[in-house]
Order: C-alpha cells, then sequence, then structure tokens
C-alpha cells in the first residue's frame, strides 16, 4: 500500500499537509475510542457501544484480509480519521436489482469517518478523494467504489458529493453513493 499525499488550504489560507498511511497495530486503540464517539455510534448502521475485545478481534482480521484496504488520515502529522474499502463480490449484482445499470460484478464499499476533533474542516471531502485515488492506484479492476448513508447524515451525503460520488440508489434508511473507477 503506497501513501497519498494532498495540499489543502484551510478558511484561514494555511497549508495543511494530508497524508493517507496505511492502518496500522498501533492504531487499534485510538480507533477503538473514535469508534465509540456518540455521534459515531449515532451515524453507524450498528448504533451500540462496541466492546474492547470485539474491537480488538475486528481491527485485527481487517489488517489481515487480503480484500481490505485499511487507513488512517494524518493531518499536519496528527491522525484526523479513518478509511477502508473492502472488497464486495457482489456489488454490482446488487445495484443491478436496484434497477440500476451493472456497475461491476466486483466493486468495494467504503467506510470512513472523521475524528471528533477534526469534524467540520472538510477532512470528510478530502479522506474520500484520497480512497478514490488509492483504489485508482492499488485496485484499478475494482471498478466502483460504493458508500451507504444514512438518510440522517447530512454531513457525509455532503461528503460524498463533493468528493464526485453519485447517488445511485435511496432506500428506506440510507442513500447509496458510487463512484467509477
Amino acid at each position: 500500500m503506497s501513501v497519498l499525499l494532498v495540499d489543502l488550504f484551510d478558511n484561514c489560507y494555511n497549508e495543511h499537509m494530508n497524508i493517507l498511511r496505511p492502518a496500522t497495530e498501533n492504531d487499534l486503540l485510538l480507533l477503538y475510542e473514535w469508534a465509540n464517539d456518540a455521534t459515531t455510534r449515532r451515524m453507524s448502521f450498528h448504533s451500540e457501544r462496541i466492546d474492547p475485545d470485539t474491537h480488538a478481534m475486528w481491527f485485527r482480521r481487517k489488517l489481515s484480509d487480503n480484500d481490505c484496504y485499511f487507513y488512517i488520515l494524518e493531518h499536519d502529522g496528527t491522525p484526523a480519521g479513518t478509511g477502508r474499502l473492502d472488497r464486495e463480490p457482489h456489488s454490482g449484482d446488487v445495484l443491478k436489482e436496484n434497477g440500476q445499470e451493472d456497475l461491476s460484478s466486483s466493486g468495494f464499499s467504503i467506510s470512513y469517518s472523521i475524528a471528533p476533533a477534526f469534524r467540520g474542516k472538510g477532512l470528510g471531502e478530502v479522506l474520500l478523494s484520497l480512497l478514490f485515488e488509492e483504489a485508482e492506484k492499488s485496485v484499478p479492476e475494482a471498478g466502483v467504489l460504493i458508500g451507504e448513508v444514512k438518510k440522517e447524515n447530512e454531513a457525509s451525503i455532503r461528503c460524498f458529493e463533493k468528493a464526485g460520488f453519485t447517488l445511485e440508489d435511496s432506500r428506506p434508511d440510507s442513500l447509496i453513493f458510487c463512484r467509477r473507477i
């Protein structure tokens, strides 16, 4: 896995460096804390609190999964968010069943979260864009990246739209955004 860099200017026109790096075992505790943040839990499809042992098993399984690309967004050298690309072997079939074109027989789902201290700074869009760039380089055969967002998560909806994803489907509680590689 590679590291992606992007320069970004904030509202005060101060230059910031954003780096997307692979997640490591050293990130386990930090991601556990972020995952149990009240807003994160409320915007997740599984909103119950996560216990430490369950998180540790899940985290280690994801790190060793060849069909998962797991990253940390660093903003000026500080971890500011996390993003994953998980291979979904039948993602194209799911979209086709919902009346959409057959995008791919295999795509990747996107999961991401911005650390509580970094929310509202435009880093969601940055993270999604960097994940797309990484997919283009590392797994161009993926065909499509798919993000599912709760309808009430207005911030995440805006991030997907600004990062070039298009709304492909609406379900009772969620929206499906896609971006073709």
